[in-house]
């Protein structure tokens, strides 16, 4: 098992930003999960112009695609193929466990939307309460996946790039002066 401090510094930060970023996410699952089940709690029963089979077929189905989704965009993004580049290394890491986080919390709007409409029990908005929390979970970052690269993720491309960075280069002058 590698430590945390057998990593280089640059991996390091990376991996304190990422976690934050998936805590941040994390967060919000807990409070959207608190508000829909205030909101839930005095519902009556749910209507809709869908027979109960069909909502409960396509919401169950839609969540299964949003586990899938998640679980391929963390796996992919953080393959050892995909980090063995120093240049993206940094972004494929930070986005890929975001997004995956992010395809997590995608499922309470629709389990909210479902409860609402169709079933306002706690045993049929649960699956996707866990399904948010254990995509979030999965999506913090381990140490294992920074170790054993030859090289530091590079600082020269930034996590966002609508950012500047003080070490970035200068933007190249336009090609042709503008009117």
């Amino acid at each position: 098992m590698t430590r945390r401090s057998d990593l280089d510094p640059a991996s390091v930060a990376l991996l304190d930003r990422t976690r934050s970023s998936v805590m941040t996410v994390l967060a919000l699952d807990g409070l959207l999960i608190a508000a829909s089940g205030l909101a839930l709690r005095t519902r009556g029963p749910g209507m809709t112009l869908w027979p109960f089979e069909d909502a409960y077929r396509w919401s169950h189905l839609a969540l299964l695609a949003l586990m899938f989704v998640g679980s391929v965009v963390r796996l992919a993004g953080t393959a050892r193929a995909v980090l063995e580049r120093p240049e993206g290394r940094a972004r494929w890491f930070f986005w890929s466990h975001t997004l995956s986080a992010l395809l997590g919390l995608a499922a309470l709007p629709l389990g909210f939307t479902y409860a609402w409409a169709v079933r306002p029990l706690l045993s049929a908005v649960a699956p996707f309460w866990g399904v948010a929390l254990v995509l979030g979970l999965l999506a913090l970052p381990r140490v294992d996946e920074l170790a054993g690269f030859d090289e530091p993720p590079s600082p020269r491309r930034p996590l966002f790039p609508h950012r500047r960075c003080r070490d970035a280069d200068e933007p190249r002058p336009p090609s042709r002066p503008l009117p």
